[in-house]
């Protein structure tokens, strides 16, 4: 009987270091899947990161390649403006020595036409403002 007790014995703690090894190993396979899990939760999260970072760059340099489209546009529409300026500036001139070209033509028939000083003078003094 005592052998047969001390096989029991023997037995139940085979038995119950079998069970031990068996949730051990349990233990150990539900470590290894969260550890797992984890990770690649850890690696989704750095490539969102990165997806997210990307995107702001993107956006980023498609604002700086408005901005100076912009500023050439700016830039084209100043130099048309001065260029419009000067053909202004250019035309008025012409406009003026015409008509400073016709008022000493008049000026010269009139005084041809022996017309009076006095009558003259006023033309003569006339400055065109233009």
């Amino acid at each position: 009987m005592v052998e047969e007790l001390m096989v029991a014995n023997e037995q139940q703690k085979m038995e119950r270091e079998l069970r031990l090894a068996e949730q051990a190993k349990v233990e150990k396979e539900e470590y290894n899947r969260i550890i797992e899990s984890q990770l690649k939760s850890q690696e989704e999260d750095r490539r969102k990161e990165e997806e997210r970072k990307k995107t702001r760059y993107d956006h980023n340099g498609e604002l700086r390649r408005q901005i100076k489209v912009r500023e050439e546009l700016e830039k084209q529409k100043k130099r048309e403006e001065q260029e419009e300026g000067k053909k202004m500036k250019k035309k008025v001139l012409g406009i003026k020595q015409h008509i400073e070209r016709i008022k000493e033509e008049k000026l010269a028939e009139l005084k041809s036409l022996n017309v009076q000083e006095k009558y003259i003078t006023p033309l003569i003094k006339y400055k065109l403002n233009v």
